[in-house]
């Protein structure tokens, strides 16, 4: 699994669109990438959890790991 490095700091206030996609949606068996911008039910709710500080980057690192 790759890491994650300095997306923690970012991951505060919600991250950058592109770190959350490598946080998030690259471990996925449905992602692929595309130009399109869609964005699935899942990278919705945990980007909002990560922006209100209820789950932090590691914690989603943690699950995926299991």
């Amino acid at each position: 699994m790759k890491t994650h490095g300095t997306f923690g700091q970012r991951a505060t206030s919600g991250g950058d669109k592109e770190s959350l996609i490598d946080l998030i949606c690259k471990q996925c068996d449905f992602y692929k990438d595309s130009d399109k911008e869609l964005e699935c039910g899942a990278f919705k709710i945990l980007r909002g959890l990560l922006k209100k500080g209820i789950i932090t980057p590691e914690e989603i690192i943690d699950v995926l790991r299991e």
